[in-house]
Parts: structure tokens; sequence; C-alpha cells
């Protein structure tokens, strides 16, 4: 938390809040450059200045604001995305020297709250998996509930696995509905469930990405997995994902399994709504489905030395 000193008084405020301090005369005396940024203007231009002049408020707003003494929130009639909030400053008699305005946009509030009730379903989406995990051993039940964890947030996976010699890549798992699958095959005469993936597709993303422990996000499916299955053509699966639930605008990440050091297969993550930012949840389902992987491998290595 950033504490920043206006005349002598300071309000706790983090780096992304936006506020001015004025006098009792409504002049600007000090500003949060974010502050300048919502009223679109510079710190320069706006000190000094009658903060009603700056955001053009009626009259009627602007009684709103200022008649009382306390603390006051509005909505301008000019800027219908702004909020300003009046708190006043006392001295040490409990007299009111200046005004802290904070200012904010609803949009961007929006957009706070909407990133904030997603991290929350991503953590609900990891804890459920975790859970499995410490309950079974069985990989298809695991599989099943991360399955579902990732449908809650409108996103599909499969899990590509290289082969010892790192030659082959083979979708091994894929969680698209049937109704997807079969527009694909239809259109591209490709089955996706157990294909095969050439070297000569594949190594040179996972030389620059996977073995590079780094994730690839994808802006645009449609035009990335004709580069890495060339028998998909782009205008086919187009035409596919456009007749299965929309799928035309997916994003997708791909993320690198990793175990001792390397990296044995990848982990693709795909949705509409998928972003970027996504990318630090979805490497905590790439470490979850790694250590569940390699586990069912060790237990199948033991049972059969015995």
């Amino acid at each position: 938390m950033l504490k920043l000193f206006f005349s002598g008084t300071h309000y706790p405020l983090s780096d992304d809040h936006a506020a001015v301090m004025v006098d009792l005369d409504w002049r600007i005396t000090d500003v949060i450059h974010t502050a300048a940024s919502i009223l679109k203007t510079t710190k320069a231009a706006i000190r000094g200045e009658c903060l009603r002049e700056i955001i053009k408020l009626d009259a009627e707003k602007w009684k709103a604001l200022t008649s009382n003494t306390g603390i006051s929130r509005i909505n301008p009639s000019a800027h219908p995305a702004l909020v300003i909030e009046k708190i006043p400053q006392k001295n040490w008699l409990g007299q009111t020297k200046s005004y802290l305005i904070l200012l904010s946009n609803i949009n961007e509030q929006k957009a706070l709250k909407e990133k904030d009730v997603r991290t929350q379903a991503f953590v609900e989406a990891l804890s459920t998996v975790a859970d499995k995990i410490n309950q079974t051993e069985n990989v298809d039940i695991i599989l099943n509930v991360l399955e579902k964890a990732l449908s809650n947030l409108r996103l599909g996976y499969l899990i590509i696995r290289l082969d010892e010699h790192k030659k082959l890549a083979t979708i091994e798992h894929l969680t698209s509905p049937n109704s997807v699958l079969k527009a694909i095959q239809k259109t591209t005469g490709v089955n996706l469930r157990g294909y095969t993936i050439g070297e000569r597709y594949w190594k040179p993303l996972a030389n620059e990405y996977f073995f590079q422990r780094k994730t690839l996000f994808i802006e645009n499916v449609i035009e990335f997995t004709p580069l890495i299955i060339p028998k998909i053509q782009t205008k086919h699966l187009k035409k596919a994902l456009e007749i299965s639930l929309g799928h035309a605008q997916d994003k997708a990440a791909y993320l690198p399994l990793i175990e001792e050091n390397v990296a044995y297969g990848i982990l693709g993550i795909w949705g509409r709504e998928l972003k970027e930012s996504d990318i630090p949840f979805l490497k905590i389902f790439a470490a979850q489905v790694s250590s569940i992987l390699k586990s069912t491998e060790t237990i199948k290595k033991t049972a059969a030395k015995s």
C-alpha cells in the first residue's frame, strides 16, 4: 500500500487509485497521474483549476457533492462512466481544511469485479482437482474431475504425449464435445482422438517453448492448428468450428508437462474466454496433470517388475 501525502495529511492509496486534492474553494492542489488520465488531461493542466470546471458538473450534481461536509458520492451526467467520491480532510481541531476526491471508472470497476470472480473460479477448480488427487490414484477419475472443473470455466483440454525417443506426439486425451470432433472429421477427414503429429511439425515449437519451460498462447486457433496438423486446412477447420457451438473464436494455451526437468508432454487448454492472464492458473493445472500421469506410470512400472 502506497501512502500518498497531500498538504500535510496522508491517505492510504494503492498505485492504481485516481485522486486529486482540492482546497475549500475546490481548486486542485495535488494530483495523482492516474486521475489526470481518467479526466483525459495532464497534471500540469489541471493543477490550480476548479474541479467543477474540469468535470463539467451541472448545478444539481455540484450541490449534491458540496452541500454536506461529510462523504459524498456522485455520478456526473457529462461523464456517465465516472464516479466521484469526496472525503473531507480535517485538522487536529476537527475542522475541514481540504477534500480528497477519489475518481473511478465504472467500466474499470466492473472489469476488476469480473477478474475477481474469474480468479475465484480458478481457485475452486484447482482445489477440486487437488482434493481428488489426494483421494485416488486412478488417473481416469482424476482427469474426469479435471474435465468438469475446466468445463465450469468454459474451457476444454487435451494432453499430448511424446514417445520415449521424442519423435512422435500423440493426442491421448481430448475433451472436445463429440459434435465438434465429428464436424472436424467430416470437413477435414481427420480424427483427432489418438492422432499422431509428426516430429517436423511439433518439434520446432517444442524447442522454442516447451523444452524451455515456456507457455505458448494462441489468439487464433483456426490459423494455428493447420501449422501443426497440415491435413486440417484453415477453411475446413473454420467451417467445422462455426457449425459446432461457436468454437471459431476459441483461444488456446499450450503448456509443457515436466517431470524431473524433462518435458515429456503438452497440456493444451482452450476456450473462447481464455485470457493470457490465466496462464499462472493453467501452469498449476499442468503441474497437477504431470503429477498424476507420472504417478500412474510409476505404479505401472512397479507392478510390471513385481
